[in-house]
């Protein structure tokens, strides 16, 4: 009896000298652990540093990049999305909506998986994954990926899953950032649906990106298309311009 009680106590004084680790079966300091931890993923202060741990410039993919940037136009938006919780990776000048299928073979090809709405469309957003947990991006917002075909509205899914578009009023409020440089060929003043003439229809969208200063909201309103007059404001007196401009068109077509 005296001898197994002695041979308990020696293992018990063993195992307390012994450094502890996860759940007791490793050997490695819980503090050097700790520090591994804080070492795994990657992380970036500005949206260069983003844009450069997700896009290949070279098409080499030699830094654990998704995307060839020989192949694709990209931008970065921080703080993007309706209430600005997004960090946006941006793929445009797609010629169609094919090619977003594309873009997302080719970032599971590298590693990273994506989820979001099961439809391609232009102005879609899936959230950025990883298969390969050592390509993680360290972030406190959400990162995201958002597709833009050319000269094709933006547009979203319905409750019910029907599609619809934006105007470019609505996509600017949704997305958190002016979509028409990644949509439209030409940014032309007043064109604000991208049809190639000053109509009516611009003065009323016009009209609503002043309803929706009035109301105190800030948004990234494209000045080019929607400040007609050129004074550095968005007022009832672009639109006011715009009428006349339509009028005046409309009577040298006569």
């Amino acid at each position: 009896m005296k001898k197994l009680i002695s041979f308990i106590l020696a293992a018990v004084v063993m195992t307390a000298a012994m450094p502890l680790g996860i759940e007791g079966t490793s050997r490695i300091p819980a503090a050097a652990l700790a520090a591994d931890a804080a070492k795994t993923g990657r992380s970036y202060s500005d949206s260069e540093e983003l844009k450069a741990l997700l896009v290949s410039p070279d098409g080499s993919f030699s830094g654990g990049e998704g995307i060839d940037g020989t192949k694709y136009k990209t931008d970065v938006k921080l703080g993007a999305g309706y209430n600005g919780s997004s960090d946006m990776l941006i793929v445009y000048g797609l010629e169609s909506t094919d090619q977003i299928g594309e873009v997302l073979t080719e970032l599971g090809g590298h590693g990273y998986m994506m989820a979001g709405d099961p439809e391609d469309y232009c102005g879609c957003v899936k959230t950025i994954g990883y298969f390969d947990q050592e390509l993680k991006i360290q972030t406190d917002r959400l990162l995201h990926i958002q597709f833009f075909v050319k000269d094709r509205m933006p547009g979203f899914m319905t409750a019910f899953d029907l599609f619809d578009e934006y105007d470019l009023v609505e996509a600017t409020k949704a997305f958190g950032f002016d979509p028409a440089p990644y949509v439209f060929g030409t940014i032309a003043p007043g064109d604000a649906d991208n049809d190639g003439k000053v109509t009516a229809a611009d003065a009323s969208l016009t009209l609503a990106a002043y309803a929706e200063l009035m109301t105190g909201a800030a948004m990234d309103l494209n000045m080019t298309i929607f400040d007609y007059n050129d004074d550095g404001a968005i007022d009832a007196a672009d639109s006011s311009e715009m009428l006349e401009t339509y009028a005046d068109n409309m009577t040298s077509v006569k």
